[in-house]
């Protein structure tokens, strides 16, 4: 060993590593000696056995004394691969016991390991925190000095789920561990989440160790639980040689139980409906509900968005997916009655009358609530900003969230003041943000009334949720929120910082088992080059937002970080998208496949009409439907004209008076066919690169493809599917491995992606390397060819359900089914039923599909609430087609469910509540009220010498 510096002192870093010919491992981490987590200046390891890799350098006492951070990679060729897990910690030393060097002694950590999915907040400090009961400070570091007949080795471990007063401890072989005796274990001391740390003095004259972690159980004093698999083995250089102080990782606790499985629920917010309520659900019912999940063995509560979505004022602002701002809460949760501590007696008598009435109706009525609630938020108001002050908790919030507060309440103001939320359509000085917010929010303005309102409205939601997050976090359960994949384009967001967006453009979906259409969302793509060119740091303070109220997320859509499905500001239906980034195809690579593209355009990427397709869509109004909008190209053949030659065009154009005369009904459904006729093409020319082009999504469905010969057929099909599923796949990937990460790094959430639809391969690899559960829903297979999935072969890492806001209720999908037998192959072949299947979902067969669901292997099973109530006879919603929250092939569908039962009578449903928890318990999953405690034992004999 050589000998240290004067200035610096030895490290060695010592890792077991497989790899392969060509491969090597390196460190690095945030000093200058490791590179500042710049791979090409990660410092090169030394193979010095197979699969063994050493490095030693000297680093400056300062690195030792204050600590560091660092990671392995590996090297080969192309992009480096950085182990998986969170980031290693080198925990200050003191100086004298570094003075002979230290030995790091870590194992590689894989990337996607399911270990690191438990090192989310959500399991180190919500389902499994501290012990509250004076848990021991930080470990207490080895005498400098000591026996040299000694070495000091210093254990480190993570576990995530190690439940209410219990411990880590260890055993092993030297009497210094015990001597495998359980009444001998050392017990270890609860770092920084998820590690335990241990200091032991180990003779110096052994070669090796073998030892093994077990739970101890502090009020009985006792080891209860060894872990599995085999004894963990540390190997030392003779005496005399090597460091004499060792830090040993080992990175995960093998608990004999298995990976952590939990059960939850998931209901948008606004559907709760309880005695307190205003006609729709608001923040402190969630204490409510936490307490129905206590008493069912649910850990998780899942909602909807939650974020303000006021732009207009009526029933199209209750879509929770288009948000007036990213960061602001919607008033609709604010419950007012706690506002104050004596409300004003107009305020306490119109809650009292108007609170019952639209308490009592069936759905939400959003209108009526809304304009209730500003008017009562309004008068309230006006009896409490004297106030504020001198409330120190209120100016608080406001400077901590100035940074998205002063902008929202600039654009609300503007909003009211023009009457729209289209900020493009003011007058151009108010367009101009950031002189606007400091005119109407700075200090000494005008409008300092009007904004201290909505100030203070924010500040009341923020701490009616809060309460109800803490309460939930007290009680042992989750809160998990969803993240849209987009923003409205009159949004807060998109006029302070428009050029993060691309408001030119529109995100949507492409046809699939909800719009054969497919879905324009109506909300403007990102600039991803330009969020780049700054960290992202617009998306990591969304999710850090985030992270004060929620300890797991949905990502909506989360192919969108692989690729958006981008439509033109001019065209209406998703089915006239492509997907952003692509890699178009030139007409000399159409040419070369057997396209002619280049030598008649017009045919493919033109609207190509028959009059048998035309009188097929349009009946006896074929005739002035041609007469509107067509020009013929050749005998019985038309394109469009002119004036009718985009989707918004057709929208817009003046029918024929004896179309307009068939009726409202029968001139909408006829206007929906207009729109098809300018997805009659082929090919959708690219508008940055010309002379390339992407096939148009489900082209083999239009009628134009059916008019070319079959050979012309066969070789667009080729293009067509190596085009939508083999040519971009690397694309992707890359793309998604330059976003998703500033997502994952910026809150310690669990992340989940919504991964349904047109899954690029990739897809699956990526969300595993970052530790992303995916969603699996049973009606929805990922694979092709399969009706439905069987939940007992779901991976760990990923949330199964029985259904999605979007999807039918689990009655209303099998009383639907028009297929009867689809019904009797689900109730034969994935229930395992015998006899004929019902007609109706029973209260059994909801139970059954329930328990399936509940046996699989996903970390997660999470069930919209009215699945579980299907369950129940006395339970159940009467009506099982008055259970749908969104319908997507509907773009003016009011949100507007609403669970027919009180909470207050869910809570006293103790029969159903004790039936559910067993449910779940024989599952085995973990719920609130469930402690994971392991069963007492005294075997060791897997643990022996």
């Amino acid at each position: 060993m050589s000998t240290p510096a004067t200035d610096g002192c030895a490290l060695r870093f010592r890792i077991d590593c497989p790899t392969r010919w060509g491969q090597q491992v390196a460190v690095g981490g945030d000093c200058d000696e490791l590179g500042r987590w710049r791979p090409e200046k990660a410092r090169p390891m030394f193979c010095i056995g197979p699969g063994r890799w050493d490095l030693q350098l000297t680093l400056p006492r300062q690195a030792f004394t204050h600590g560091f951070h660092y990671k392995y990679l590996l090297l080969e060729g192309g992009d480096p691969i950085w182990e998986g897990g969170a980031v290693r910690v080198f925990a200050p030393l003191e100086t004298g016991l570094v003075r002979a060097g230290i030995e790091l002694r870590d194992d590689w950590h894989a990337p996607g390991d399911p270990q690191d999915l438990l090192n989310a907040h959500l399991f180190t400090q919500v389902l499994f925190p501290p012990d509250r009961d004076g848990s021991p400070g930080p470990p207490p570091s080895p005498p400098v000095g000591g026996d040299p007949g000694l070495r000091w080795v210093h254990f480190r471990i993570a576990a995530s789920c190690v439940p209410a007063q219990h411990r880590l401890c260890l055993v092993g072989s030297s009497a210094h561990l015990g001597g495998w005796r359980e009444d001998r274990a050392l017990v270890m001391q609860r770092g920084p989440a998820p590690w335990w740390t241990l200091w032991v003095a180990l003779p110096a004259d052994r070669n090796e160790v073998a030892y093994k972690y077990g739970l101890w159980q502090v009020a009985a004093k006792r080891l209860v639980d060894w872990e599995s698999g085999d004894n963990r083995r540390l190997s030392f250089e003779p005496q005399g040689e090597g460091f004499p102080t060792k830090i040993r990782t080992d990175e995960a606790f093998r608990s004999p139980r298995g990976h952590y499985r939990g059960a939850g629920v998931a209901v948008p917010l606004f559907s709760l409906r309880s005695r307190e309520g205003l006609g729709v659900g608001e923040f402190p019912d969630l204490k409510l509900l936490v307490e129905w999940a206590v008493r069912t063995g649910l850990a998780m509560i899942q909602l909807l968005p939650i974020n303000d979505t006021s732009m207009t004022g009526t029933w199209a602002d209750a879509y929770p997916y288009r948000a007036l701002s990213v960061f602001a809460l919607h008033p609709i949760y604010l419950r007012i009655a706690t506002m104050a501590e004596r409300l004003p007696a107009g305020v306490s008598a119109a809650l009292a009358a108007q609170g019952a009435r639209l308490n009592a109706r069936t759905a939400v009525d959003y209108e009526a609530v809304m304009a209730l609630k500003r008017r009562l938020i309004r008068e309230l108001y006006a009896h409490e900003k004297e106030r504020l002050s001198t409330e120190a908790a209120f100016h608080e919030f406001c400077q901590r969230n100035s940074f998205w507060l002063r902008p929202y309440a600039a654009f609300c103001l503007l909003r009211d003041r023009f009457g729209s939320a289209d900020w493009r359509t003011w007058p151009r000085p108010y367009q101009d943000a950031a002189t606007q917010i400091e005119t109407l929010t700075g200090a000494h303005t005008a409008q300092a009334d009007a904004v201290g309102e909505v100030y203070w409205v924010q500040y009341h939601l923020h701490r009616q949720l809060s309460e109800a997050v803490a309460y939930a976090h007290r009680r042992g359960v989750a809160l998990k929120g969803d993240i849209p994949i987009g923003v409205s384009p009159h949004s807060a967001d998109t006029w302070q910082a428009p050029a993060l967006f691309h408001l030119d453009r529109q995100a949507g979906a492409p046809p699939d088992d909800f719009s054969e259409s497919g879905q324009n969302w109506s909300m403007p793509t990102y600039n991803w080059p330009r969020m780049a060119s700054d960290g992202y740091r617009w998306w990591r303070a969304r999710i850090r937002h985030m992270a004060n109220y929620f300890a797991a997320l949905r990502i909506d859509h989360i192919l969108g970080f692989f690729r958006i499905w981008e439509i033109p500001a001019d065209m209406v239906q998703g089915l006239m998208g492509r997907f952003n980034p692509a890699l178009p195809l030139s007409e000399a690579h159409l040419a070369a496949r057997g396209i002619p593209l280049q030598a008649d355009s017009a045919r493919f990427c033109r609207p190509f009409l028959r009059r048998p397709y035309l009188e097929s869509r349009f009946g006896r109004h074929a005739d002035a439907v041609i007469a509107a909008c067509c020009r013929e190209i050749a005998p019985h053949t038309y394109t469009l004209r002119r004036l009718a030659d985009t989707q918004r065009k057709l929208q817009t154009l003046r029918l024929p008076a004896s179309i307009r005369s068939a009726g409202q009904t029968a001139e909408a459904a006829l206007r929906r066919e207009l729109l098809r006729l300018r997805s009659e093409v082929l090919f959708l020319p690219d508008p940055e690169l010309p002379g390339h082009y992407h096939p148009r999504i489900a082209m083999h469905r239009s009628d134009s493809y059916r008019a070319l010969d079959p050979a012309l057929q066969n070789r667009l099909w080729e293009v067509y599917l190596d085009f939508f599923y083999r040519r971009h796949e690397r694309h992707w990937h890359r793309h998604a491995l330059e976003r998703l990460p500033a997502i994952c790094e910026a809150a310690p959430l669990l992340i989940c992606g919504e991964d349904l639809g047109m899954v690029p391969a990739c897809v699956p690899a990526v969300m595993a390397q970052l530790g992303i559960l995916s969603l699996k829903v049973q009606r929805m297979p990922a694979r092709r060819g399969v009706r439905f999935d069987i939940p007992e072969h779901y991976p760990y890492a990923s949330v199964c359900t029985t259904g999605t806001h979007d999807m039918a209720s689990l009655r209303e999908w099998w009383e639907t089914l028009s297929d009867p037998d689809g019904r009797q192959a689900f109730y034969t072949e994935v229930l395992g039923a015998a006899g004929p299947a019902p007609v109706s979902a029973t209260a059994d067969l909801c139970t059954a599909v329930v328990r399936q669901h509940l046996a699989a292997p996903s970390m997660w099973a999470i069930f919209p609430l009215q699945d579980l109530l299907a369950m129940d006879d006395e339970l159940r919603c009467p009506d099982p087609f008055a259970e749908r929250i969104n319908i997507p092939s509907d773009p003016d569908h009011h949100w507007r469910y609403r669970l027919h039962l009180h909470l207050e009578s869910l809570l006293a449903a103790d029969d159903f509540n004790a039936r559910l928890r067993a449910m779940v318990h024989q599952a085995g999953r973990v719920g609130a009220g469930q402690p994971r405690a392991p069963s007492p034992t005294t075997s060791q004999s897997h643990a022996g010498p």
